[in-house]
């Protein structure tokens, strides 16, 4: 019987190209693993960054409207007149007073239910970056409803919108509302304040 030469049997040549193979496949591998974790990890900081800008411009549209309250001789004078409820914020630095002014808003202008983009590019209550008209990817709104002295006078006693209004308003619930949207989702911060006349 005839012997085989070993180098029939086993090929050198072709276990290489397979180590070389499995090798560049677990390299791949590794390296789509730490570019999906840098990718994460980006978008995370992202949201993370948004989100604290949000939550500041609420805060921030509670705090204008609290010291609007505080700078005015009464409760009433304080604020515009409620019944249209929602109003965005203005700020116009070349006042040496009132910088701060809180425009009247239609509940047609509202969309708090619905994404729509094209509002962020020409929509209502958008929040300017300065002076020169420039948007950012903000938009703030304040709704300000009227507390009554008599429960029975609206639903828990504040008149919310379209519910009329109170015979004796003894404050006013300021919501502060902050939405922004991360890729294709709307995402929104709310605060909640109670004012009260303290005069």
């Amino acid at each position: 019987m005839k012997k085989i030469p070993k180098k029939f049997l086993f090929s050198k040549k072709g276990q290489s190209l397979i180590e070389v193979i499995v090798a560049l496949g677990i390299v791949l591998m590794v390296m789509v693993s730490v570019a999906s974790l840098i990718l994460i990890n980006i978008f995370a900081q992202r949201s993370s960054e948004l989100r604290v800008v949000g939550s500041n411009l609420a805060r921030e549209g509670i705090e204008v409207v609290r010291n609007l309250r505080d700078t005015a001789r009464s409760l009433e004078q304080g604020f515009p007149s409620p019944s249209g409820h929602f109003f965005e914020l203005h700020f116009d630095p070349t006042q040496e007073t009132s910088m701060w002014t809180l425009a009247s808003l239609s509940s047609g202008d509202i969309d708090a239910e619905s994404v729509d983009v094209s509002l962020y590019d020409s929509g209502t209550y958008r929040v300017y970056t300065d002076t020169s008209g420039d948007y950012t990817g903000f938009r703030r709104l304040i709704i300000i409803d009227e507390i009554c002295a008599v429960d029975t006078e609206c639903t828990d006693g504040i008149c919310a919108n379209g519910e009329g209004s109170c015979t004796d308003t003894v404050g006013y619930r300021v919501t502060s509302e902050a939405r922004w949207l991360e890729g294709e989702e709307e995402v929104y911060y709310e605060i909640v304040d109670y004012l009260y006349d303290w005069k």
